[in-house]
């Protein structure tokens, strides 16, 4: 075999390095491309149809309590006065699950410091939308969390 860099057959350094630039420009487009479409693109709309059921109990002695309805996350929340509060659990920003911070009483996304009321409205950060809201209905000491349905600000 030849060292000749045109000789029939042969790769050569150039081509090789022009190939290898190209997968590494692909990649990096990738890398930005797919975050950007999923901050543009809204949640699904999951989870319609579906339920769950939780003991209020649980939910009272916690404060709050991760559920899944489907597939999506939604925290059960106990409000001052016995009040029950069913939100999405996945931050409008970029879908990382947000919890309950007792000390604050707000909704936390640990990702990017997004801050949500116990209403679900946006406080502060980046998150663009509210919090999901879904229908809990209190039936013999249990809870039934129910898909979702739209935001009522």
């Amino acid at each position: 075999m030849s060292d000749d860099p045109k000789a029939p057959g042969s790769l050569g350094r150039r081509r090789l390095l022009d190939g290898a630039l190209a997968v590494g420009a692909c990649g990096a487009a990738g890398a930005v491309a797919v975050p950007a479409v999923r901050f543009a693109t809204p949640p699904s709309e999951g989870g319609a149809g579906t339920s769950v059921t939780v003991r209020r109990e649980e939910v009272l002695s916690e404060g709050a309590k991760l559920v899944f309805v489907g597939a999506e996350p939604v925290l059960v929340v106990a409000l001052s006065g016995g009040e029950l509060r069913a939100l999405g659990a996945r931050c409008t920003h970029l879908g990382c699950t947000v919890g309950l911070d007792r000390a604050s009483g707000e909704l936390r996304c640990g990702c990017h410091g997004g801050r949500f009321g116990l209403d679900g409205r946006v406080l502060s950060g980046p998150p663009p939308a509210p919090l999901a809201q879904y229908a809990v209905t209190a039936r013999d000491g249990l809870l039934v969390v129910e898909g979702r349905r739209p935001w009522r600000g």
